[in-house]
């Protein structure tokens, strides 16, 4: 989780990293990413990720609203947390 991103309140309670198979946004803003690959990510067990640029999970404030993306194909319970707390409805 991105700290520079993500309030203090939501770091507490949001996972600090998770597995998910997802669909990442390629030359993901790092100000709006909320996740993003370390060095530890993996494609598939056997292989690194090589592109730190992509991220699963972002948010933005679009003027008078919000748009957020979370990539997760298999709605991970991890998601549905991060799903809340864009909403405003975290824990």
């Amino acid at each position: 989780m991105s700290p520079a991103v993500v309030t203090e309140g939501l770091r507490q309670r949001l996972p600090a990293s998770y597995s998910q198979r997802a669909m990442f946004l390629k030359t993901a803003v790092t100000a709006v990413a909320w996740y993003t690959p370390t060095d530890d990510s993996r494609v598939f067990a056997q292989e690194k990720i090589r592109d730190f640029t992509e991220s699963p999970v972002a948010f933005a404030r679009d003027g008078h609203g919000n748009l957020g993306y979370v990539g997760d194909v298999h709605s991970e319970n991890e998601s549905h947390e991060v799903v809340l707390a864009m909403c405003g409805l975290a824990g």
